[in-house]
């Protein structure tokens, strides 16, 4: 049991970490007790609401092809954002990028735009650390 909730927070802090330093938009908060509440929430997010949510809502997770969970986390991240100021999310502009011939162009992502990449990038992150070990 601890051993769950241990790889629970490491990889949702790993996540939220690796989300924050390539999406420019996250601020994260300055004291380290914000930090770790975000990230408490945000693996309790992970292992509770998401998959409760799976079950209670089935027909509506079947029907959104399960994008449930990436609005469960877009939740997470407006409440952590606007009512209990812990992480600040922000308009940004992605100045582009070449990797191996493809070019992604430069691209200004709004508030909403930037609560949802990082919530499918968090939601990623933890489905992969989950799936290596």
């Amino acid at each position: 049991m601890m051993r769950k909730i241990s790889r629970m927070l490491l990889f949702s802090s790993v996540a939220f970490y690796l989300t924050a330093l390539w999406n420019k938009g996250i601020i994260l908060p300055v004291y380290w007790v914000h930090l770790v509440v975000s990230v408490v929430l945000i693996a309790l997010t992970s292992y509770l609401v998401v998959p409760l949510s799976k079950v209670v809502l089935f027909p509506i997770n079947i029907l959104t092809f399960g994008l449930l969970s990436i609005l469960c986390y877009v939740g997470l991240f407006y409440i952590l954002d606007t009512y209990l100021s812990l992480v600040q999310f922000n308009n940004w502009v992605f100045p582009g990028i070449t990797i191996i011939g493809v070019s992604l162009q430069k691209v200004a992502i709004s508030y909403a735009g930037n609560l949802l990449l990082s919530a499918l990038s968090t939601s990623a992150i933890i489905n992969i650390l989950e799936r290596l070990t």
